[in-house]
């Protein structure tokens, strides 16, 4: 069993279908239930998914991510342990933006083995392993 983090875009793909990343990310997910692995993720993760639904007025699909992340993800909140790993790692890697920072210092501080992202910048982070969702 291990600990996945999933970035925001990766939750996007797989809530919204994409043409692209679902069928990739269907089979990783799937994959992960099937061997007990767990699924985290961020409130920024949250907070950044409901976005475009708000405001195109999408309730149907505010309401299917609001369930997937419910039923699929433990949601961790960004508290003073993350937000000091964070500017461990902005000081450390120049380019990494607060957002980044702050949901891999998440992944970080709770332990993930994994961190699935579609920003190939973020493969510069050493302490966690980086997967790119065109890799699952």
């Amino acid at each position: 069993m291990i600990k996945v983090f999933l970035d925001t875009p990766p939750i996007i793909y797989f809530i919204e279908k994409h043409p692209r990343y679902y069928s990739q990310l269907l089979d990783y997910l799937t994959s992960c239930v099937i061997q007990k692995n767990l699924l985290e993720t961020s409130v920024l993760s949250v907070a950044e998914f409901e976005i475009k639904p708000r405001r195109i007025n999408n309730l149907k699909i505010l309401k299917k991510g609001q369930e997937l992340i419910d039923s699929l993800f433990d949601v961790h909140p960004i508290d003073m342990t993350v937000a000091k790993i964070s500017g461990e790692l902005r000081s450390r890697y120049r380019s990494l933006k607060a957002i980044d920072s702050l949901q891999l210092a998440t992944a970080i501080g709770h332990r993930c083995d994994v961190f699935v992202t579609n920003d190939r910048r973020l493969r510069a982070v050493k302490e966690i392993e980086i997967k790119l969702v065109t890799e699952l």
